[in-house]
């Protein structure tokens, strides 16, 4: 039998048999046996799912991580805060916009209480200066029925005037209470919103703040304790920090002036010199709060510019 009828004459492989390709030796040659194939290799057992990160979140200076199915949960937290936040902060604002109209209410109450006595008593100042300028031994050596007269209207002038002085305090008494608690409800509201806006705010901030703006802008003490506009504060602050800021910078080394220019050139210091010291008297005359909080923020400008 020939070689080739000996490989047509192979049994058939079954199905569960493993396919082995086999080549055909060249005449002559002995058929080797194949290699028996090899043992399929054992699936490699499922890995281990990885970890899934943890989202981490920072609290009260202290960091936290929880399991990352939380994240949307401390994020709706986190934006609650926020809106209650803002919430709150606008409500503040409004309270103390609120004080600020009842005090100028106030104010102007008092006025028109006084507005009819200052009247009388500018009229009555000016009839008793009158009489003060009268010599009574000459007119009494005169006539001292007319002297008589004088001296007697004279002197109800001037019992007029105490009853016109006791008529303000009086008028008076009632709105300045008002005014009294007014202010302090507007210091209250004042210092929970710089306690948001101001670094440190504390009463010790607030008595070192007030020193700087008495020393640099010659505000007095009696009008620093009338600032109701926690604004002006603000500024304030801003002001002391870029002095601090300025102070600690290093000094530019001053070079002497070029021989070109003339002894009176001027490189225009002077006249910003004289705008920040008529802004300063500007602060100084200003009326009302929200005059001096202008007059700060273009003293600023003018001094960064």
């Amino acid at each position: 039998m020939s070689h080739i009828d000996k490989v047509i004459k192979q049994p058939l492989r079954t199905q569960d048999e493993t396919y082995v390709k086999r080549e055909v030796p060249a005449e002559g040659q002995t058929e080797e046996a194949s290699p028996a194939p090899a043992e399929a290799e054992a699936p490699a057992a499922d890995a281990a799912p990885a970890e899934p990160t943890p989202y981490e979140f920072e609290f009260n200076g202290a960091k936290y991580q929880v399991p990352p199915e939380l994240k949307e949960l401390h994020e709706g937290y986190q934006r609650q805060q926020d809106y209650t936040k803002k919430t709150q902060e606008t409500a503040e604002l409004r309270r103390s916009a609120e004080l600020m109209m009842q005090q100028a209410n106030t104010q102007m109450a008092l006025r028109q209480a006084l507005e009819p006595h200052l009247e009388e008593l500018i009229v009555v100042n000016k009839q008793l200066k009158l009489y003060q300028q009268v010599d009574w031994n000459q007119l009494t050596n005169s006539d001292a029925q007319e002297a008589q007269k004088h001296f007697m209207a004279y002197q109800q002038l001037k019992d007029r005037k105490s009853g016109i002085e006791g008529d303000m305090n009086k008028a008076a008494q009632e709105h300045v209470q008002k005014l009294n608690e007014t202010r302090q409800k507007l210091k209250t509201e004042g210092d929970k919103i710089l306690s948001q806006k101001v670094k440190g705010w504390n009463p010790e901030k607030s008595k070192a703040l007030s020193d700087f703006a008495s020393k640099t802008y010659g505000f007095s003490d009696n009008e620093v304790s009338q600032w109701t506009d926690p604004r002006v504060m603000q500024l304030v602050n801003d002001a002391n920090e870029w002095h601090a800021f300025q102070a600690a910078k290093p000094k530019a080394e001053v070079k002497a002036p070029s021989k070109t220019l003339r002894p009176n050139a001027s490189d225009g210091r002077d006249g910003r010199t004289t705008r920040i010291a008529e802004i300063k008297r500007d602060i100084r005359s200003a009326k009302t709060d929200t005059d001096k909080a202008k007059n700060i923020q273009r003293l600023l400008e003018q001094k960064l510019g």
